[in-house]
């Protein structure tokens, strides 16, 4: 077993603890105020990149595996810098409860490799993600309902929270952030 399946497992064994109770489904647990939130990577501009696989437990200890995952968008304004406000949102990446710890293994196309990278989230990013930052433009309740990935060559990951009433993004600075590099060849140099 990979070393970081190994952290997952022992990540999903602390978080989960020892239960005597039957299993239940994500349904069974409830959602969200506003319903399912929603995650998305992209990159800087001309910066390509590749999400191939997402795991997260989240604060109901549900397991959540992703191998079909939304397309990782450039975002044209991010040059030499992240925009602040850039906006996207998920079709597929979503889950009912805010994240503890996610997992996620993706390919930069620059400079061909591929990485794993671990995330623990703070207890007060779920906390602003089931607190309503106001009203939208619409007049509609805003919420922090989706998190952002910024993926940029070297493995560099930058994680915010976009409120979906617009306007400036809140940086999330994690619990824990790890990155690896899982090898150099596979994927990218089958299709490059």
């Amino acid at each position: 077993m990979n070393s970081g399946k190994q952290f997952f497992l022992s990540l999903l064994l602390a978080v989960a603890g020892c239960h005597s109770a039957g299993s239940i489904t994500p349904e069974e647990t409830g959602e969200m105020p506003y319903g399912l939130w929603g995650f998305a990577f992209f990159t800087p501009k001309a910066l390509p990149a590749l999400v191939t696989y997402v795991g997260i437990i989240d604060d109901k200890n549900i397991l959540y595996s992703f191998r079909t995952l939304d397309w990782v968008q450039e975002d044209l304004s991010s040059i030499g810098h992240w925009d602040n406000r850039y906006m996207r949102f998920a079709q597929f990446n979503k889950a009912r409860h805010p994240p503890v710890a996610m997992l996620f293994c993706w390919d930069s196309i620059i400079d061909k490799k591929t990485y794993e990278t671990h995330i623990i989230f703070p207890a007060s990013m779920r906390e602003q993600m089931n607190t309503s930052t106001g009203l939208d433009w619409l007049g509609k309740e805003a919420w922090y309902s989706t998190i952002l990935f910024g993926l940029a060559p070297e493995g560099k990951v930058k994680v915010w929270l976009q409120n979906s009433g617009g306007g400036d993004n809140l940086p999330v600075e994690p619990k824990k952030n790890h990155n690896a590099v899982r090898r150099q060849t596979g994927w990218l140099q089958r299709h490059y």
